[in-house]
């Protein structure tokens, strides 16, 4: 599930949370990470070092998991791709995780300030916004295609050798940004 408190038993009493924790030998080198749930909020740990942001997990251990939820890539809608994406980037170049909140907090932003009316002053800040959106969107649209042009040919090569090479795979961007 994409919502934590599911994960908790539907019995459970309200103050119930879980943990959880990965440990993995790289090298010579132990990693530890772990999440914490409880209704006060989501702590992470890596490597002892405490954090509320979720994104602190990302690109230190790269795992594979496969749920139901995966299939949405392909019967799903673009954004459903898209956020894969955008996962799939933030662990490649943990740096795009503020590039993402840049662009999804200004989108947020943007949206509220279209439904408030502002007596004229909407241009300013929509201004302000759509700034941000441009910037962020832009860094966002380039690395989304440098990493789909990188995994194009492993994929592709990946994809040979699972269907015996009785048809072919490529990969694309298309369409706008967000």
């Amino acid at each position: 599930t994409r919502k934590d408190r599911e994960i908790i038993a539907w019995d459970a009493p309200p103050a119930t949370g879980f943990v959880i924790r990965g440990e993995a030998t790289v090298g010579v080198r132990a990693h530890v990470q772990s999440l914490e749930y409880a209704e006060s909020g989501t702590r992470v740990k890596v490597e002892g070092l405490e954090s509320r942001r979720l994104g602190d997990l990302i690109g230190h251990l790269l795992l594979v998991s496969f749920s139901p939820e995966d299939l949405d890539l392909v019967r799903g809608g673009p954004q459903e791709r898209r956020r894969f994406l955008d996962v799939l980037l933030c662990q490649h170049e943990p740096a795009m995780i503020d590039v993402l909140r840049r662009y999804r907090l200004a989108l947020r932003q943007r949206v509220a300030a279209l439904r408030w009316s502002l007596g004229g002053e909407e241009d300013a800040l929509l201004g302000a916004y759509e700034a941000t959106l441009a910037e962020a969107g832009a860094t966002l649209l380039v690395r989304r295609r440098a990493l789909v042009e990188k995994l194009a040919p492993l994929a592709a090569g990946f994809y040979t050798r699972i269907g015996g090479g009785a048809e072919e795979l490529t990969l694309a961007l298309s369409g706008r940004a967000e």
